[in-house]
């Protein structure tokens, strides 16, 4: 790992595409710290920005000096009071090629937090989320996330450019699933499917009943169409097997008697944050 060490003026870095293509030949991560937070960019999202050895690449990493909107800030308190002073830490993160921003990449940006002096209770640990915000709309997307084995750091994940923080939440759930199994859990809580995910042309698929049911949402079929709809919060998601997603993300197919969707693609869908751990072959679904 490369490590660019910010101090309190600084609002990022500018690094020339031959020096970041060459840290990610060699299986890199890049990172950026500045005071508790570390950005860090891995090599397969640095190779996924089609960059060429001049090419600057400006990565924007600053706190913010006010935090969220007041209105936010309040929200957030009476759920913990804990929330006062994390609303107020504010990070903004963005990309840029050339001047030309990247709004949102292929490949998640990592974001890690030093929470040691932050003296978390267990039930706060539970609930604790990275949070996307969006300032125009004056809300927030939960990302989730997770602590290091001592506790003292906490890593999660987004893909777009614009403001992150962390927060304890009321309402957060976890989905964690693994290739092959059919267990898998909802906030900590084992279930059972009658099948397991798989992985097709590198996407992960999962019965859409489970998971779209994991993430609060109804779902229902018409046979006729070959026609899934799911539901959550005024929200109407609509597959048709075998039809092509947007953004490449496959198609809804049918295996074994169920119907099997690419479980980014019915994620994200439902406003939840999808992360990939290609190690363990696990997906955790935040939301």
């Amino acid at each position: 790992m490369n490590v660019i060490i910010l101090d309190s003026e600084s609002t990022g870095a500018i690094v020339p595409g031959a020096d970041l293509l060459s840290n990610a030949a060699k299986g890199n991560d890049l990172s950026l710290k500045k005071d508790d937070w570390t950005l860090s960019i891995s090599p397969e999202l640095a190779g996924s920005l089609n960059l060429t050895a001049s090419a600057n690449v400006q990565i924007t990493f600053t706190e913010q000096e006010t935090g969220v909107d007041e209105g936010t800030a309040a929200a957030l308190t009476a759920i913990d009071p804990l929330n006062e002073s994390l609303a107020e830490t504010v990070y903004t993160v963005n990309i840029s090629i050339n001047d030309k921003p990247v709004v949102q990449t292929n490949y998640p940006i990592q974001i890690s937090v030093d929470v040691s002096q932050l003296n978390l209770t267990d039930e706060q640990k539970a609930n604790f989320t990275g949070v996307y915000y969006d300032p125009d709309l004056k809300t927030y997307r939960q990302l989730g996330g997770e602590f290091s084995e001592d506790g003292n750091t906490f890593t999660f994940y987004g893909t777009n450019g614009g403001d992150y923080g962390t927060i304890v939440s009321d309402n957060l759930t976890r989905v964690r699933l693994s290739i092959g199994n059919e267990s898998y859990t909802v906030n900590g809580v084992q279930m059972k499917n009658d099948v397991a995910p798989i992985i097709e042309n590198d996407r992960t698929l999962m019965p859409v009943r489970a998971i779209a049911e994991a993430l609060g949402a109804t779902v229902g079929w018409d046979g006729a169409t070959q026609t899934v709809t799911i539901t959550k919060d005024g929200k109407t998601v609509r597959l048709t097997i075998g039809v092509p997603l947007a953004d490449g993300m496959g198609a809804a197919e049918i295996i074994n008697d169920r119907t099997f969707v690419p479980i980014r693609y019915i994620s994200e869908q439902l406003g939840a944050n999808v992360v990939w751990d290609a190690a363990t072959e696990t997906v955790s679904v935040y939301q």
